[in-house]
């Protein structure tokens, strides 16, 4: 027998002891009776309802109090006899943080509440604390929170890879690719007896790791990512097999040495005598059916061993959540409800919540255990659903004093710093999967796209806002070098060949005004944060038809560029729209019909590189051609993946790096889900060699430059070295990427600490913003510093230009008025000050506006001034 704490989770599971007997899972208490007669109330078997619905994750804390965490619906705390208490409003804890994915307690009785973009904050029975990336944090963005009820130490899933503090040593352990992860995306984690770590991942199967490697080396285990040779098949052709079903992990669980399971989008998986089999859920059958083109007639296939008994087919094939208990394996899913499985022969003995009327109701997010034995789960619009009954447990004592906080990660002292060194060559052209960013949100302009920015729908139904850089005018001496080949940056988007015949991508504009909603994309075009993405009209067709997706295509001009995709589903907590999950591909490959003109520069004059200047309307009668040469990259290897969700809380950015000259495209799949979305495609050319995009207010001093800042004596230089060295002008690996990411954020902590007891100075005040906005460092300070330049950017188009002043052009603008753009060119000819009729103006007019549309309209008309640049 051996001990799991009860104050951590399963992917939300409150740790029990757990015994083996006679195969089945038999559960036991874990903590001995109170120490004293003051012991807190046992929770009753109904507990008020929760205030939150749409909920993550849940614990039990050493008092007996009931946590419950939401998705844009706080964090919750429910004393025994007593009532709900909202605890995100509590002082210490994220002021922006109305979403909370994972919870645990620790050791210590400590509880640790992740957060969307915010990092862990940390409860110890009086105050919060905040770890970010900063102080010991390897992710804005927290997946999950697993305490070992071996050692104590705490495993926090971030965007940024596995971070692992330890009581024990009061240090932090960064882990990514760089250490061996498949990925830094880890949706779920598992500690088993013995301190071994299990790890689902996103997008990457299964990982396991030991804390005598110092968690530095990972045995990974995936599926194949394509099971036929035409590569259309994304899930196995069989109902039960051998191996992972599939690498897209949504929870992973562990008892004992060797009892391991992994809930995934196609099934679930158990590990057995060192290997893994699956079994699949009643839809797979309807799923392989919908595959593009049909099932194959050859496709992989694993077999199940003779010797053992079929399992049964589970009542859905997206698997959400998973509980050992002593009755056998409580199985969550998305659409069906909760399951209890016996673990020995993977027979379902019941079903629970499957009756539901809110289908809400029936995605599980996870499990938690009350002390009094009901088991309830956690679901996504329904609230705690209780699905049924275990063994009863006595709560732990709570500490006879407040525990202190762990311990920061100190600021490491840089010394002789070096450059990271890349292993083997690096590839010519291609695209790597870099990372995700869940804290800039829609405050995209001067982070993003600094060579091209594309704003999805946002002038639907005329379709997108397009910002793109002016490259060098090849007429101008010294504007480009002989010889030099020049291709712009172009952005395409188009709906995947699986589709109805008559059917295209959708512009949707859900709503034309949001400024209160941050995850919003800013357009600076029109003043206001516009929600509107392009759509493949995916809820037309079943979930089960694969496709038809969204592909977004651009054409990336010699260097490296990094491309980032943003995702926001702004209706995720409203019927199936939440059920979005993609998986994200990209490819590169040579073009043979370019978006844009490619050329070459010789000596005055410029020759297009296909051999003459394209006659009128080529570009337009080549369009076919070059959706075909699009669609014929769906056979070929994808050279990065990622996945996409959980998104309605917080937008994302999904980050690549391309070496060019290539074209890449990115199939966004729907991963039978919803609809596919995709709100706005950011290019941003990363050697320098051209001037970036003025997104904002022409010289605006929101965005940071180095251009005049001198490094000056004072400044360490072994810093500045490790800064630099992190940096790459070729296609790094991964891993290798990761190992310059860690060293930029140490080179910034370093520098921070050196300069701050002089941040007077001027030059010194800018470096670090600098290095803030490369590593994206969100604080409240820079949220404001935001907002006031977008404030003189939209200031700005109104003073330049007529039409910006407009209703009628820009109806949903801020301090618009009811005019037309000729009128409000007369009055601008005249001389009248088009700000006095403001509201809030003030200088109050001379007449109201309905005697200034007259007096317009019957005096005679006059020059307007040439304002009007568009």
């Amino acid at each position: 027998m051996f001990s799991l704490s009860v104050t951590c989770t399963w992917r939300a599971l409150i740790r029990l002891s757990v015994c083996l007997f006679a195969g089945a899972l038999t559960l036991t208490a874990v903590h001995g009776a109170p120490k004293s007669s003051g012991a807190p109330q046992q929770a009753s078997s109904s507990i008020p309802r929760c205030p939150a619905s749409f909920l993550m994750d849940a614990v039990v804390d050493r008092q007996g109090a009931l946590w419950a965490a939401s998705e844009n619906q706080g964090l919750w705390r429910l004393i025994p006899g007593g009532s709900w208490q909202q605890m995100n409003k509590t002082p210490g804890f994220p002021g922006d943080s109305p979403n909370i994915y994972a919870l645990a307690v620790d050791g210590q009785g400590r509880i640790w509440a992740g957060t969307a973009h915010e990092g862990v904050a940390v409860w110890n029975g009086r105050e919060w604390k905040v770890y970010n990336r900063l102080n010991g944090l390897a992710g804005d963005r927290v997946f999950d929170i697993q305490v070992s009820p071996e050692t104590g130490d705490v495993a926090v899933a971030t965007s940024g890879g596995l971070s692992i503090y330890s009581p024990a040593e009061k240090n932090w352990t960064a882990v990514s690719r760089a250490e061996g992860l498949a990925e830094n995306q880890i949706e779920s984690l598992a500690f088993m007896a013995g301190g071994a770590l299990v790890a689902g991942y996103q997008c990457g199967g299964v990982g396991i790791s030991t804390p005598e490697s110092g968690w530095k080396k990972w045995n990974n285990t995936q599926s194949p990512w394509h099971w036929d040779e035409g590569r259309r098949m994304h899930q196995p052709g069989e109902m039960y097999g051998t191996g992972l079903p599939s690498n897209l992990c949504n929870a992973v669980a562990a008892a004992g040495t060797r009892h391991v399971w992994a809930a995934t989008s196609c099934g679930l998986a158990w590990l057995r005598d060192g290997k893994w089999l699956y079994t699949r859920g009643k839809d797979a059958a309807a799923k392989n059916k919908g595959i593009y083109g049909g099932l194959p007639s050859v496709f992989r296939k694993t077999g199940f061993p003779s010797e053992i008994g079929k399992p049964d087919v589970l009542p859905e094939d997206y698997v959400t959540a998973l509980l050992p208990c002593r009755e056998g394996l409580w199985v969550g899913f998305r659409k069906e409800g909760a399951a209890l499985v016996d673990p020995a022969g993977m027979k379902v003995i019941k079903r629970s919540l499957d009756r539901q009327r809110n289908g809400r109701a029936k995605w599980v997010r996870s499990f938690v255990v009350l002390p009094g034995g009901d088991v309830y789960a956690c679901t996504n619009g329904g609230g705690l659903q209780k699905v049924g009954e275990t063994a009863k447990y006595r709560i732990q004592a709570p500490a006879a004093s407040t525990p202190p906080h762990p311990r920061e990660a100190p600021v490491e002292r840089i010394r002789n710093a070096a450059a990271v060194k890349e292993g083997g060559n690096s590839p010519a052209t291609g695209v790597v999967y870099v990372g995700e960013d869940w804290a800039t949100s829609g405050d995209w302009c001067g982070h993003y796209g600094q060579d091209q920015a594309l704003l999805c729908a946002v002038n639907a139904p005329l379709s997108n806002t397009y910002f793109s850089t002016r490259y060098p005018d090849w007429r101008q001496p010294g504007a480009v070098t002989k010889g030099e080949k020049i291709l712009e940056v172009d952005i395409r988007g188009y709906m995947g060949p699986h589709k109805r015949k008559k059917d295209f991508l959708r512009a949707w504009c859900h709503r034309p005004s949001w400024p209160e909603n941050r995850n919003v994309l800013y357009c600076p075009e029109v003043g206001t944060r516009t929600e509107a993405e392009w759509d493949d009209h995916g809820e037309a067709y079943e979930s089960t038809f694969d496709g038809p997706n969204v592909w977004v295509v651009t054409d990336i001009p010699e260097g490296l560029h990094e491309v980032a995709l943003y995702f926001y589903s702004p209706n995720g907590r409203e019927g199936n729209n939440g059920y979005r999950d993609f998986l994200l591909e990209a490819r590169t490959w040579k073009p043979k019909y370019p978006g844009l003109v490619n050329f070459l520069i010789q000596g005055n004059r410029m020759r297009f590189l296909q051999g003459k200047e394209p006659p009128q309307g080529a570009w337009g009668r080549n369009m076919d051609k070059r959706k075909e040469e699009i669609f014929d990259q769906q056979g070929k290897p994808v050279e990065a993946r990622t996945r996409v969700k959980d998104f309605a809380g917080n937008g994302v950015y999904k980050r690549f790096l391309v070496k060019g000259p290539v074209s890449c495209g990115f199939t966004v799949r729907r991963n039978a889900s919803f609809n596919t979305i995709v709100n706005g495609v950011f290019v941003t050319r990363l050697d320098g060699k051209y001037d970036t995009l003025p997104i904002l207010a022409s010289r605006d001093p929101y965005i940071p430059s180095v251009n005049g800042l001198s490094a000056g004596d004072d400044l360490p230089m072994d810093v500045l070295s490790l800064w630099s060295g992190a940096f790459t002008d070729y296609l790094p690996s991964p891993s290798r990427w990761d190992r310059g990411e860690r060293d930029r954020l140490r080179a910034y902590r370093s520098m921070r600490k050196h300069l701050m007891p002089r941040a007077e100075n001027v030059q010194h005040r800018e470096l670090l913003r600098v290095w803030q906005f490369s590593l994206k460092l969100w604080d409240g300070e820079l949220r404001n510093a935001f907002d006031r330049a977008c404030i003189r950017s939209w200031n700005e188009l109104q003073e330049r230009s007529v039409i910006y002043r407009s209703r009628e052009w820009r109806p949903n603008s801020p301090n618009v008025l009811p005019l037309s753009r000729e009128e409000l060119s007369q009055m601008a000819a005249r001389g009248i000050d088009w700000k006095q009729y403001l509201p809030g103006s003030a200088s109050p007019p001379q007449m109201s506006l309905e005697e200034l549309k007259r007096f317009l309209k019957e005096a005679p008309p006059q020059q307007p001034e040439n304002n009007d640049e568009e």
